[in-house]
């Protein structure tokens, strides 16, 4: 689950790629929490370009990919060091080649990968906690680092261009400038981890015939309507606002949704969900911007001196 841990942090520098390692950390714990990820390939526009890269589950799929085709990739970890902040990991990813009928196997390539990870981690109130997962996060991306080394570039391009066919896509906004950074991230994380309404931290239930993929809702108080808050509902009710807002309909927002996932409102991810109602967001700021401006009064600038002589400054 993304929280407000994957925000960079208001003194350090933004940089696209340390987000992207945040984004992995969420994957593996989502992982270990048992909840579906999607998501490949990560893309984010640099001087007008779309640049891209493969999520942790990316390279998952890169390597069963390579599996396919008979060149198989194994990892196994050889050191472990523990400082006072962190712990240090080493892992050995090779490459074999195997024959058609799997008895004999040829050594490729082998690569090492490194990772540093953190014992500590950001809620969302801002206070620093000791991160449970840890130590999954670390070997798991050490792996990742090592088995990333041996994928080549055409095997990075299939997986992406599956990745944008199927739509397993996630887009992040990079900002014109690192103070711009955690505001640009903060309100679109938040909607992932808590409710809006309210503020309730979201959970992930799975139903009970198992018919329906896992979905995120929170408990209600007991004499509510409903036992309780559903993510996707919430999600529904800000774009019909923002629809409202902008003098259209669902039916425009549906049409939204078609046009650029080729979907609809009920199958789309939750990260796509959100992206739509972050969209409508900024249309409506957008729309309201004149007006706001034009609201605000400019000061008036102050009276300048009729010549410099009447300063008492000697020059």
């Amino acid at each position: 689950m993304i929280d407000k841990a994957l925000i960079p942090k208001k003194t350090e520098a933004f940089d696209v790629f340390t987000v992207m390692d945040r984004l992995d950390d969420a994957q593996i714990e989502a992982e270990i929490k048992g909840e579906v990820v999607s998501t490949w390939v990560y893309e984010f526009e640099q001087e007008g370009r779309a640049i891209r890269g493969l999520s942790k589950k990316g390279t998952d799929a890169a390597v069963d990919l390579l599996a396919k085709r008979g060149e198989v990739i194994r990892e196994k970890l050889i050191a472990i060091e523990r400082t006072p902040e962190a712990y240090e990991f080493v892992v050995v990813a090779q490459k074999f080649l195997l024959s058609k009928d799997g008895t004999q196997e040829v050594l490729l390539q082998e690569s090492l990968g490194f990772k540093r990870q953190p014992l500590t981690m950001k809620k969302k109130d801002g206070t620093i906690i000791d991160d449970p997962f840890f130590f999954e996060k670390g070997g798991i991306k050490a792996a990742r680092n090592a088995k990333r080394r041996l994928l080549g570039p055409a095997i990075e391009e299939l997986i992406i261009a599956e990745a944008v066919k199927g739509r397993k896509v996630k887009q992040i906004k990079t900002p014109a400038s690192e103070a711009e950074a955690p505001a640009m991230y903060e309100e679109e994380t938040s909607l992932l981890t808590t409710c809006p309404i309210h503020n309730e931290p979201w959970a992930i239930r799975t139903s009970k015939t198992g018919k329906y993929p896992p979905f995120r809702s929170h408990n209600l108080p007991i004499g509510s309507d409903k036992p309780y808050c559903n993510f996707s509902e919430v999600m529904k009710g800000d774009a019909e606002a923002s629809a409202k807002a902008l003098g259209g309909t669902w039916a425009a927002v549906e049409e939204r949704i078609k046009t650029k996932y080729n979907s609809t409102w009920s199958k789309l991810t939750d990260e796509q969900k959100v992206e739509v109602v972050m969209g409508l967001r900024d249309l409506v700021a957008a729309k309201q911007q004149p007006k706001a401006e034009a609201e605000v009064a400019e000061p008036e600038a102050p009276d300048e001196p009729e010549d410099w002589r009447d300063h008492d400054t000697e020059y």
